[in-house]
């Protein structure tokens, strides 16, 4: 959250340099929300932060637990869970 709000506030001031730095830095978390069909990824990821239950209505599933790891280390490299 902090970083997108840093991200956006760089970019209304001009300061694209930042701004460019923070969006390669998120990009392969936005690529990671189309490992599986949206909003999977995106309920997952929020799951993995304590934001919401890993809990999904029909006819939503549970994310693989491939694509469930992968997201898990890329949301630890980026510092957003430990």
């Amino acid at each position: 959250k902090k970083k997108i709000h840093k991200m956006v506030h760089s970019a209304f001031n001009n300061d694209w340099k930042t701004a460019r730095h923070i969006h390669y830095h998120l990009l392969p978390l936005m690529e990671m929300n189309f490992l599986e069909s949206n909003p999977i990824p995106v309920k997952t990821a929020l799951s993995l932060m304590g934001h919401i239950e890993d809990n999904f209505r029909l006819p939503l599933v549970k994310m693989s637990p491939a694509a469930k790891e992968k997201l898990a280390r890329l949301l630890k490299q980026l510092e957003l869970i430990s």
